[in-house]
């Protein structure tokens, strides 16, 4: 009489999306009281309204609650924030992510933005505009994969001797922009480097303390047995 297995787990679910989403809007009401300045300067709140509407989303797959005009307004109303803070961090056209050398992961992010957009269109019967923002998003997705056609990208840093791996991650890091990937790869290996250096340096200095130690302890030690021991 207590439902079947699968109900229960439902339940279970649906009990666990409430807390999220209750999680997300308490997040969303504290970042609301940072000042607007801080809340530009990086995609966290961004990311945390996407976060929110994709909870929402799997929220309506459970109990369809997004049928209410309010869940809809709210969730248009966070997609349409998000949207404004990264066109303000990247710029309009994306120029500032040609300065950065994560531009295929902040691409990512608009690729979630477009098919969070399509998502809700749909549900509110927006097939029209469904349908772009799908489109935008699998436009945008296939710039962020490695092809056949970057094949000869791939030689040409692996003949330069870098790793299959951190060539395909640079390239992917750079939207496939080759003299980008290379410089990515250059400075990584430089970071590192002088990232080892600096801990050897640190342990050299760390030994040489301990040994100037061990000197004065060494120096010191017999004037204070001296006098335990007079003849």
């Amino acid at each position: 009489g207590g439902g079947s297995v699968e109900e229960l787990e439902d339940a279970k679910i649906n009990a666990q999306l409430d807390d999220v989403v209750h999680l997300f809007s308490e997040a969303e009401r504290a970042m609301k009281l940072c000042d607007q300045r801080w809340l530009e300067i990086s995609d966290n709140y961004a990311l945390l309204l996407l976060d929110a509407v994709w909870a929402t989303l799997l929220k309506h797959a459970a109990d369809r609650n997004l049928d209410k005009i309010a869940s809809q307004r709210e969730a248009a109303d966070r997609l349409a924030e998000a949207r404004k803070l990264l066109r303000t961090l990247h710029g309009a056209d994306w120029q500032r992510l040609g300065q950065r050398d994560d531009t295929g992961p902040q691409q990512a992010v608009w690729v979630r933005l477009f098919v969070l957009q399509g998502a809700l269109a749909f549900h509110r019967g927006e097939i029209d505009d469904a349908r772009s923002h799908f489109e935008r998003a699998e436009k945008l997705r296939q710039k962020l994969v490695l092809g056949p056609e970057d094949d000869g990208k791939i030689a040409q840093l692996l003949s330069m001797g870098f790793g299959s791996h951190e060539s395909r991650a640079a390239l992917l890091a750079c939207a496939k922009d080759q003299n980008r990937a290379v410089a990515r790869v250059l400075k990584r290996r430089a970071d590192r480097q002088a990232a080892l250096d600096a801990k050897r340096q640190q342990d050299k200095l760390r030994k040489e303390v301990r040994a100037r130690e061990r000197v004065q302890v060494r120096s010191v030690y017999p004037f204070l047995l001296r006098p335990f021991f007079r003849p």
